[in-house]
């Protein structure tokens, strides 16, 4: 008679029930983001690129890339350039309403959710090395919904897609800008809220011999030890959880070079309203590809048209919320701006190919095409998100990849 199997036995079999189950829907899990089975080959590919068993993404990686036209590219240049003329005269218009005696409600909106700290360093004339412009595809082409100056999150992540599947760069390449442009060596401080970010700040950094530093586990002690004699800052983070280093890390940046300064003031979405409340702002060529927005405060009128309310300080879909009436009484009934109200745009699905378990598949996505523009106004590099959303982002069911030539 065999003995009955011990407590701890029947624990290590649960055990290793559980994690077999976990391997086998984390096999299935991967299999449908990347359209092949997961196998050593692939796992090595991904632990090569600092992505690991399991990536933060949950997209679909597309591998194929999305196919833009010459006629595309052409017109994608046009509002690359009206997009950083129009940033840079905000910038400017900004610098001059900042010493205003008694300042001006349009500052103390631009500022909020910064860093007092940061400020000063606001209104220095360098614009950042680099400055996203989020656009989408309609029925007249495509179309800019924001614009983020300070945006450094998604660097890495065209260079990294065009490694794992071996996909060419239509523009120069965003880490060859960085490694060539002086900026070789940076130094990448991650803030905690940013951490899902992580294997794409890695794999950017790792191209141009930039350092990583994060918030929770080495950036006191870096700042303790570095030498500003070699030290060149990528950006400076707003750090939720460490606002006491906040002025250390001004202290530092009056000493070395910093390639995406923190001009906030950039990315609030207020900023894309100037064009319709500002005099001076009317008629610039960015009105071409950017739709009609406006400032919600008190006493303004509900739109007429379906729209889009934006919170003027949040990151990605998180603040966006479309024909929302409610919100929008609520929000004007506030003397200072919190939201603006941008119109609806007429977008337009295109077919993205990607492979599946099932194999070869082509599907309609709303399409996202995020831009990486110099202040020259030059396009470097961009990746695409596909969204069966209206409000594109990144998602289980989203597709993520970069343009290619059609």
């Amino acid at each position: 008679m065999e003995p009955w199997p011990s407590h701890e036995h029947e624990d290590r079999m649960r055990e290793l029930d559980a994690q077999s189950k976990r391997e086998r829907e984390h096999a299935e899990y991967m299999m449908r983001r990347c359209g092949e089975p997961w196998s050593g080959a692939l796992e090595q590919r991904f632990q090569a690129l600092g992505l690991g068993k399991d990536p933060k993404y949950r997209f679909i990686f597309g591998s194929l890339g999305f196919p833009l036209a010459a006629t595309e590219l052409d017109q994608l240049g046009h509002l690359a350039k009206a997009a950083v003329d129009f940033i840079a005269r905000a910038d400017e218009w900004y610098r001059r309403q900042v010493p205003q005696k008694g300042g001006s409600w349009w500052i103390s909106l631009l500022q909020s959710g910064i860093p007092r700290d940061y400020i000063p360093l606001s209104l220095g004339e360098q614009l950042p090395v680099t400055m996203m412009i989020d656009t989408v595809y309609t029925r007249d082409g495509w179309k800019i919904v924001e614009i983020d100056a300070t945006n450094r999150n998604a660097m890495g992540y065209p260079p990294l897609l065009r490694a794992l599947y071996n996909l060419p760069c239509i523009w120069q390449g965003i880490t060859e800008l960085y490694r060539t442009g002086g900026w070789y060596g940076t130094t990448q401080i991650m803030a905690s809220h940013h951490r899902f970010y992580e294997p794409y700040f890695r794999w950017f950094l790792n191209r141009i011999s930039g350092v990583f530093v994060s918030e929770e586990h080495s950036l006191r002690s870096w700042l303790d030890g570095c030498d500003v004699s070699s030290v060149k800052l990528l950006d400076l983070p707003v750090l939720n959880r460490s606002a006491d280093i906040h002025g250390r890390l001004v202290a530092l940046a009056e000493q070395v070079p910093v390639a995406i300064p923190p001009k906030h003031h950039l990315s609030n979405k207020a900023t894309l309203s100037l064009p319709w409340e500002v005099e001076q702002f009317r008629n610039h060529p960015v009105t071409e590809f950017l739709p009609p927005t406006r400032l919600i405060h008190r006493g303004a009128s509900m739109p007429t048209c379906d729209f889009f309310l934006k919170l003027v300080q949040s990151g990605g879909a998180h603040g966006t919320f479309s024909n929302d009436r409610g919100r929008f009484h609520q929000f004007a009934q506030n003397k200072r701006a919190q939201a603006v109200w941008q119109e609806t745009l007429p977008i337009a699905a295109r077919p993205i190919k990607f492979f599946t378990e099932q194999g070869l598949k082509n599907d309609d996505f709303f399409v996202r095409l995020s831009l990486f523009v110099t202040p020259a106004g030059e396009i470097v590099d961009a990746d695409v998100t596909g969204s069966k959303q209206a409000i594109v982002h990144g998602g289980v069911q989203s597709i993520m990849t970069v343009p290619v030539r059609e």
